[in-house]
């Protein structure tokens, strides 16, 4: 089984995808947590790999901000490029992340469409940007 993972360089395009600015970071801090998607010794765990991903930009976040969100869309798009799709909240993302771990919310893909992590991730950004863009205000 090969793993696809996730680059320091796809980090940064999904911040910026997420905020629509340049982000402010701790290079240390984002690094360490990219890493967190390798397994020590065997990588063949795919759901395991992504539950230490997605800690990674929670317990040392590398953003000034953005972390849950960016942690749960590089996450996803991991699982989605290792044959799994991850069920994303609808809303509050603060209590999906403490709720339960990334295994029991994670199923495999029936039928996987492939793409690159960009693709995958842009289209999870858009259909998720509720869950960290402020909602519209009405006059």
């Amino acid at each position: 089984m090969t793993i696809h993972y996730l680059t320091v360089q796809d980090i940064l395009w999904i911040h910026r995808q997420i905020t629509r600015q340049e982000p402010a970071f701790d290079f240390a801090h984002l690094e360490e947590a990219t890493f967190e998607q390798y397994a020590y010794g065997s990588s063949a765990d795919p759901l395991a790999q992504a539950e230490k991903f997605l800690r990674g930009f929670i317990d040392k976040p590398p953003f000034r901000e953005a972390n849950e969100a960016v942690g749960t869309i590089a996450c996803a798009a991991f699982l989605e490029l290792n044959g799994y799709r991850l069920a994303l909240p609808t809303e509050n993302l603060s209590n999906w992340l403490s709720d339960t771990p990334v295994a029991n919310r994670a199923e495999p893909l029936k039928d996987a469409h492939g793409g690159s992590v960009r693709e995958i991730a842009k289209r999870l950004v858009a259909d998720h940007a509720g869950l960290w863009q402020p909602a519209a205000t009405t006059s």
